[in-house]
């Protein structure tokens, strides 16, 4: 009942499903996924928005490729590859609709469309989503002072909606001289998020908080993408370019109740305005004939700049931050080779090296022009034992891409915090090495173990500036180490047509912290995570039901002055699938089935981390079970 190739990749037994990024360029955002051989040439909706619009009726088949290949920088050195063939000449359509119901009786529709059709000598496929999201979620939280006595207790009610319009389109148009393909996407979001907290002080006047979010989004991608074959080379020029503008606003207001009558004691207000361009040309020149060393070279030059206009207000007075008002513009070139070399049978070289020149320039209150220049390089060796074992090792130097919004100050209204803007950072280099395993064990059972280790450079956390604030900055270096392993294993001696996918992941870090003087992990690392997949397809019935259960353990995120800690309960979700109805696949998933609970503890301390405890403050998160029904078919 597989109804678009997004479904029909997620069936496949030991293959992860990898969409890439969203870095500035091209090159860093490269996938696991290939259609008819070629990388997608969009980027801002990811793989998942081009496999949801090829319906599954246009799917030939799809091949996997392991190790060395012939696609040369389209598989961007992955070991594992998914590529899509489709019909040529085939009208397929497909549509979904889903009714979504929160704990509050908000129900929300969801409806998507795609279509794939022959006009004229052009192949043509398109998608439109229209729909919205709603969550609701409670809190209770405490506040404790330095000697752990309770200062308050606040119950909070956050509500929370986003809406969207998307539309995305691809035209290809073959012909004797190559391939044109021609890519436009749409999008248009806006988020609405309330939050109401009432504020039980113990030792002082009760008081009542409201928090009032939106924020809206517009962006526009569109991209000209030519293949031409030229004897046994393959040329490849593409050109892409996304604007991405963005309004968030907060209203923020605090009542203290004096004899029974809420008076309005602080009302503070926050805007900030962004507009993000990109325009990408990249180029490449490949061998793709039947001999054992397949070269290719390449460039790309990409221009990006940011506009970031934040303006803040306290009690109708306009607060004063540093690097409010910043423009960042940035153009990057990349000269590059990759080459696969097929030593024998069961030995392959898949290698690459970069040269990357880049141009920053900061405007605003401290101007600043930077230029870096570094050398990428990519090594994979691929040893097949038999057709059922492959060994594979890595090593690999990357630099990553410095986040043009943390050269701005920002504002976060719920945790009280000011992050000063910082315009003399420069990107973390990683030196990366992993040793990865595969083992297909049966046509639907397959284990994959993935073990590395990274030595880091100039990893970015929160610093102290001279003028005592905190902003992102450079602090030092880094090891991070730990594996990855997926074990998809068949059950049909206990349940015909079944499965169970597991999945176990270890991260471990270290850090030396200036401010403490030891050693600690690296922010936001969720140390062990795990999970639980299980299927089973009841054919004679058509019918399939299963679950899925997540767990994480904490994560820790480090202020400057504080530690916040997370704790996090396991997540499950339900589901069945039926076929009942002809043509028309019904889907019932109760998401959050055992009710999700997260224990935030935020421990301040008096100037920096290196000085005595200030208090504390317990938030426990708790979201209830969230009921979908799910509609769709195909035309």
């Amino acid at each position: 009942n597989a109804q678009n190739a997004f479904e029909m990749i997620q069936r496949i037994p030991g293959f992860t499903l990898e969409g890439g990024g969203n870095a500035r360029g091209f090159s860093s955002n490269a996938g696991n996924v290939l259609v008819d051989n070629v990388r997608p040439t969009t980027k801002s909706g990811g793989l998942d928005s081009v496999l949801k619009r090829i319906p599954a009726g246009q799917v030939k088949y799809i091949e996997l490729l392991r190790g060395g290949n012939d696609k040369g920088s389209e598989t961007a050195g992955q070991t594992l590859v998914a590529n899509i063939i489709r019909e040529q000449g085939t009208s397929n359509g497909t549509w979904q609709l889903i009714l979504r119901r929160t704990p509050e009786n908000r129900i929300r529709p969801d409806l998507t469309a795609s279509y794939a059709t022959q006009l004229g000598d052009w192949q043509t496929s398109s998608e439109i989503t229209i729909g919205n999201y709603p969550e609701d979620k409670t809190s209770f939280l405490k506040n404790y002072s330095s000697e752990q006595a309770l200062t308050s207790e606040t119950d909070e009610q956050i509500k929370f909606l986003k809406d969207w319009a998307r539309f995305n389109s691809e035209l290809s148009l073959k012909t004797d001289a190559g391939l044109l393909v021609l890519n436009g996407r749409f999008d248009n979001e806006r988020e609405d998020a309330g939050k109401h907290r009432t504020i039980n002080n113990i030792h002082d006047t009760d008081t009542t908080w409201l928090l009032e979010e939106q924020e809206n989004t517009q962006l526009v991608e569109l991209s000209i993408d030519w293949t031409q074959q030229i004897n046994s080379w393959k040329w490849r020029l593409l050109t892409l370019g996304v604007v991405d503008k963005k309004e968030y606003s907060n209203q923020e207001n605090s009542f203290a109740l004096f004899e029974g009558m809420n008076t309005n004691v602080n009302a503070d207000s926050y805007q900030e305005d962004t507009v993000n361009t990109e325009l990408i040309i990249r180029s490449t020149f490949g061998n793709v004939s039947n001999t054992h060393f397949k070269p290719e070279i390449g460039f790309e030059i990409a221009s990006n700049r940011l506009d970031t206009d934040v303006n803040s207000f306290s009690n109708g007075v306009e607060e004063q931050l540093s690097n409010s008002d910043v423009i960042v513009s940035e153009i990057r070139a990349e000269l590059f080779t990759n080459a696969t070399y097929q030593v024998n049978k069961k030995l392959s070289l898949d290698g690459s090296i970069t040269a990357e020149f880049s141009k920053i320039d900061v405007d605003g209150d401290s101007p600043k022009e930077r230029s870096f220049n570094f050398i990428k390089s990519k090594l994979v060796t691929n040893y097949q034992i038999d057709i059922s074992n492959i060994i594979s090792f890595e090593i690999e130097k990357q630099v990553d891409q410095l986040d043009f919004s943390d050269f701005s100050s920002s504002a976060e209204a719920v945790d009280d915090r000011v992050t000063a803007g910082n315009p003399n950072l420069v990107p973390t280099q990683t030196n990366r090495t992993s040793l990865i395993y595969d083992w297909r064990f049966s046509d639907a059972g397959a284990l994959k173990v993935n073990v590395f280790y990274e030595w880091k450079k100039d990893v970015l956390e929160k610093i102290i500036l001279p003028s005592g604030e905190q902003t992102l900055g450079n602090a030092g270096d880094a090891e991070f180490f730990g594996f990855e392993s997926d074990l998809t294993l068949p059950l049909d001696l206990l349940l015909t047509n079944s499965n169970l996918i597991l999945n176990f992941q270890y991260k471990d870090t270290r850090f030396y912290d200036e401010i403490i003087n030891e050693n600690r992990s690296l922010n936001n690392i969720i140390p062990v995570k795990y999970s639980a997949k299980f299927r089973q397809d009841v054919t004679s019935l058509n019918l399939a039901w299963g679950f899925e259960y997540v767990n994480e353990s904490y994560v820790e995120k480090f202020e400057v002055n504080e530690i916040e800690r997370k704790d996090r309960k396991g997540k499950l979700t339900l589901y069945v699938e039926s076929g009942f109805i002809e043509g028309i696949k019904t889907s019932l998933i109760v998401s959050r089935a055992a009710t999700d609970k997260e224990t935030i503890n935020r421990s301040f301390f008096i100037n920096d981390r290196s000085g005595a405890i200030n208090g504390n403050e317990i938030n426990y998160h708790e979201k209830k079970p969230v009921f979908q029904l799910t509609l769709s078919g195909r035309f």
